[in-house]
């Protein structure tokens, strides 16, 4: 089935107005992966959201949040049997957050061992801000065999390190902020055809000095196909294509 789009990373809970960004998903037709940030906010995310067919929540810890949430491990563990859906999880190597980059990257493992135990997930979101090669180090460990598509949610890294994604197999989606700057449209112009998805961000992004939705991925599919010299149709089969390859069997 091919919805009018899909919003890979979004974080429903978030938003002030949870009924209100529903009923836009629900308008817009847009299928849209809810993440959450912390593994107690996933059933929270199943009642607001779970009776829509075309919502599916992923259990997650953040990494900005990881070194508190310890405790709550032992829950995500628990919440692998009750998804395919992992995000959002990651490292994050930024200035405000490196002083607890070496206990995000054991948390990090962590996951990705529940991960490797449960052998149920198929889809994770991934977080990598200024931690791309120590996150694709990790994810190289991962047994193939798995056949977990990894997609790295607002890639920033070098082009050696998207080409290493690349070769890893690895998605990215991407979202109207990245396609707002010089780097980001460079980096999406070298990303392979093949693995890109679109997402919001939201409500943590902006459109028109307001927090977007998952509709305004819709608007992404046209920005996409030109910077890659593609027509809209053209974009819109191969996100298309793309978004069945990426949700197969989820």
């Amino acid at each position: 089935m091919n919805h009018a789009g899909t919003d890979f990373h979004c974080h429903l809970d978030l938003y002030k107005d949870p009924a209100d960004v529903l009923r836009d998903i629900t308008r817009s037709g847009v299928q849209t992966i809810a993440v959450t940030t912390t593994p107690r906010a996933f059933r929270k995310n199943v009642e607001l959201f779970g009776k829509s067919l075309l919502v599916r929540v992923g259990v997650g810890i953040h990494p900005e949040l990881a070194h508190t949430r310890e405790a709550d491990l032992r829950l995500f563990r628990d919440l692998l049997r009750e998804t395919t859906i992992v995000g959002e999880i990651g490292l994050d190597g930024r200035p405000q957050h490196r002083s607890t980059l070496p206990r995000q990257i054991e948390i990090f493992e962590n996951i990705l061992s529940s991960i490797g135990e449960a052998r149920r997930t198929k889809l994770v979101s991934v977080h990598s801000a200024w931690a791309v090669t120590p996150v694709l180090d990790r994810i190289e460990q991962l047994p193939p065999a798995l056949g977990i598509r990894i997609i790295l949610h607002w890639f920033g890294g070098s082009k050696a390190e998207l080409d290493r994604a690349a070769k890893l197999g690895c998605f990215f989606s991407v979202n109207g902020a990245m396609l707002g700057s010089d780097s980001g449209r460079s980096l999406i112009g070298h990303m392979p055809i093949d693995r890109i998805l679109t997402e919001t961000d939201g409500p943590l992004t902006m459109a028109r000095e307001r927090c977007t939705v998952p509709s305004d991925v819709l608007s992404l599919v046209a920005l996409i196909g030109a910077s890659r010299g593609m027509t809209h149709c053209e974009a819109t089969e191969v996100l298309q294509r793309n978004t069945r390859d990426a949700m197969s069997g989820v």
